[in-house]
């Protein structure tokens, strides 16, 4: 089971297993994921190729975030 993020009453965490239902779940292909959150993919290319289950709403923020590789 892949791990997801879990958002509690102390902010967000990494977890394996669920505790129950969830808002939306967003998979991304690895080769897809770094060039996104890196900002070498534009969001539409992108959108096209992530798979969303429940809110779609919430895809838009995955869109948005970027990561700093160090």
């Amino acid at each position: 089971m892949c791990p997801f993020q879990s958002r509690g009453s102390n902010g967000w965490r990494l977890v394996k297993g669920s505790d129950g239902d969830f808002a939306a779940r967003v998979r991304i292909p690895e080769a897809l994921a770094w060039r996104l959150f890196t900002k070498g993919v534009d969001h539409d290319s992108a959108r096209a190729q992530i798979e969303v289950e429940g809110d779609r709403g919430l895809r838009e923020k995955v869109l948005l975030l970027t990561v700093i590789v160090g």
